[in-house]
This record gives C-alpha cells, sequence and structure tokens, in this order.
C-alpha cells in the first residue's frame, strides 16, 4: 500500500522552497511543520497497519544504508557511517 501522496509531498516541499526562497521565515516554520506533521501521520498509519517489530529499520534504508549517496550531511551521531 503506497501511503506517501507524491503530489502532496512536492506541494509540502514546494510551499517550504518558496517560503525559504521568499526570505519569509515564519511561513517556513510553517510550512515545515505542516509537512514534518503529515510524515508522522503517515508512519502513524503506516505503523497501525503493521507492527514496530515487523518493520526493521533496515528495510527502511537503501541497501547501502544510504549515507554514502546522501553525502556528509548524513553522516551524524545518528548515522555514523564513515567514508573509505
Amino acid at each position: 500500500m503506497d501511503l506517501l501522496d507524491r503530489d502532496l509531498i512536492q506541494a509540502q516541499h514546494t510551499a517550504l522552497f518558496e517560503a525559504i526562497r521568499d526570505q519569509r521565515p515564519e511561513r517556513a516554520r510553517a510550512r515545515l511543520l505542516d509537512h514534518v506533521t503529515h510524515l508522522a501521520e503517515v508512519r502513524a498509519r503506516a505503523l497501525a497497519e503493521r507492527g514496530v517489530s515487523e518493520v526493521p529499520i533496515s528495510s527502511l534504508l537503501p541497501e547501502d544504508g544510504g549515507a554514502e549517496k546522501a553525502g556528509p550531511a548524513a553522516r551524524t551521531r545518528h548515522n555514523p557511517v564513515e567514508r573509505a
């Protein structure tokens, strides 16, 4: 089941980008909150249909863990993958 409405996600990203571009910090903050809230709701629906133990974190990542493609910003204390 595809829980993400790609058109809605794109619209949220566009609204956030435009608020940042237009230097409207309060609007950008509100758009980011809208987006993060929506993603939290989607996550909750996904987990309601499947138990947490049925969704290993590894199943949510690309096969290589994603950090190499994401670049240095992805390597944080939560994802400390080192480059070779």
